[in-house]
């Protein structure tokens, strides 16, 4: 049976399934990949234009936001290009983008190249939702879900129902937050 999707919550299209995710991490170019794995992690659009390279903490590896810190693929070879072009200074953009419209158009034409379906209806709201359904099927805890993924709206969580399976919720240390797909890509790379 094929997994359930997380319905439309506003105007953006399901999650990305984990063949999706795999081939738009394959197909984007290295600047715009790690770009791609900030957002496939649970950073919004709006946390990842305001990311420094000193948030970035390759021995961990994660990312430190203000309210959370984020969990990246072990090691963080995905972001291979921003950790080999370490700019000198610690206040430089991490993903390079300088607002949401250029997020977006990062996001939409790393679709159209890799050649996902409805391309341009893959926005970076998908790629924050896909880490939130897999969480969500995971059985992780509603109230948990913030530590990974920072403040959802109201109706996400209503969304997010019809995808939780029945049953008692594991503690947050028995939930894996980094996504299969982010994981091979940082084997592979």
């Amino acid at each position: 049976m094929a997994p359930r999707q997380l319905p439309d919550v506003v105007t953006i299209r399901h999650e990305l399934s984990g063949d999706d995710t795999a081939a738009l991490l394959h197909a984007a170019a290295p600047p715009v990949r790690d770009l791609l794995v900030t957002l496939l992690s649970g950073v919004t659009d709006a946390e990842a234009t305001g990311l420094r390279w000193r948030d970035l903490e390759l021995a961990a590896p994660t990312l430190r936001l203000p309210d959370r810190t984020v969990s990246l693929p072990d090691p963080a070879r995905a972001m291979s290009h921003a950790i080999a072009a370490d700019p000198a200074g610690a206040d430089t953009r991490l993903v390079g983008c300088q607002d949401a419209v250029d997020i977006e158009a990062n996001v939409i034409r790393a679709a159209h190249d890799a050649g996902l379906v409805r391309s341009g209806e893959v926005a970076a709201a998908v790629l924050h939702r896909t880490p939130v359904a897999k969480l969500v099927r995971q059985s992780a805890r509603f109230g948990d879900l913030s530590r990974w993924v920072g403040s959802l709206p109201r109706e996400a969580f209503d969304a997010c129902g019809a995808l939780a399976p029945d049953g008692a919720k594991p503690p947050a240390e028995r939930i894996d937050p980094v996504l299969l797909a982010l994981r091979r890509c940082a084997a592979a790379a």
